[in-house]
C-alpha cells in the first residue's frame, strides 16, 4: 500500500468523523428531526465526496444560515467557504 493510498484513508476517516459530528449537530434542530438539507451534505460527506458536500452547502446555504451552530461547524470544522 502506497503512502498516498494511506494519506487518502486517513483523510477519509477524518471526513467520517466530522460527518458524525455534524449529523449529531443538526438532529438537535426542529425538534429532533435535523435539517434535510444538512443530511444531504452528511450523506456526501460519509461517501468520500467533498466537493458534492461542499457545492451542497453553498447551494443550500440560504437555509443553513438559520442555524447559526451548524454553518459555524460546516465553516470552520470542514473549511467551507459558504
Amino acid at each position: 500500500m502506497s503512502l498516498e493510498k494511506i494519506d487518502s484513508n486517513k483523510e477519509s476517516l477524518d471526513y467520517v468523523k466530522l460527518a458524525d459530528e455534524l449529523d449529531k449537530l443538526q438532529l438537535l434542530e426542529n425538534d429532533g428531526r435535523g435539517i434535510g438539507c444538512v443530511q444531504g451534505i452528511i450523506t456526501f460527506l460519509r461517501m468520500g465526496n467533498i466537493e458534492a458536500a461542499q457545492q451542497a452547502a453553498k447551494t443550500d446555504h440560504d437555509k443553513i444560515r438559520n442555524y447559526p451552530d451548524v454553518e459555524n461547524f460546516l465553516k470552520e470544522e470542514l473549511n467551507f467557504d459558504l
